[in-house]
């Protein structure tokens, strides 16, 4: 089985300032902090679902559909990245 850490997988950084200003709001860091546990949890799950899936396609279980053909079956699917110019 193939391991999201082997991988170079990471969990996507959130923008730090917005972070610090949020976590500045009375209450909030201890928010933060039940919910710590739950995203460590759901990234573990997701990790492994992830794992599996990928191993499910190298037997030949799942087939991998092209980009393209998401795009084209589901236009609204993929937008630009926010901050992307045109």
């Amino acid at each position: 089985m193939t391991h999201m850490a082997e991988t170079g997988y990471q969990s996507v950084p959130h923008d730090a300032a917005f972070r610090d200003a949020l976590l500045a709001t009375p209450g909030v860091q201890e928010a933060f902090d039940a919910l710590g546990e739950e995203y460590t949890t759901l990234d573990a799950l997701w990790a492994k679902e992830a794992d599996d899936r990928l191993d499910a396609y190298k037997r030949g279980e799942l087939k991998a559909v092209a980009l393209a053909a998401v795009a084209a079956k589901y236009p609204n699917l993929l937008t630009p990245a926010v901050g992307a110019s045109d």
